[in-house]
């Protein structure tokens, strides 16, 4: 009966060890998986930040004016209010 337990406990420990192993290695596949998943973030948000840079200037009122004239458009011209409404309408009973 003592050789039984001996010979059991040999064998968890060996199983154990296998799956210890085994752990072991999955974990330095993820970690190496989690250092280039965030290289890539990184360089996401560096490419991010340039393009809201390049959003920023084209939103810009300079740029916005430079464009619209190299496009030919021109300010509105300021609307007239009139103070009296006897000339706005006729009447158009015939």
């Amino acid at each position: 009966m003592n050789n039984f337990f001996k010979r059991s406990i040999g064998i968890i420990l060996f199983l154990m060890l296998i799956a210890n192993v085994y752990v072991y290695t999955k974990s330095i596949v993820l970690g190496d998986q989690i250092v280039k998943l965030e290289n890539s973030i990184n360089t996401l948000k560096l490419e991010n930040a340039e393009y809201e840079k390049k959003i920023y200037s084209f939103n810009s009122l300079q740029n916005l004016n430079a464009v619209s004239e190299n496009l030919g458009f021109t300010q509105k011209a300021k609307p007239m209010y009139l103070d009296s409404f006897h000339y706005a309408l006729a009447s158009q009973n015939d």
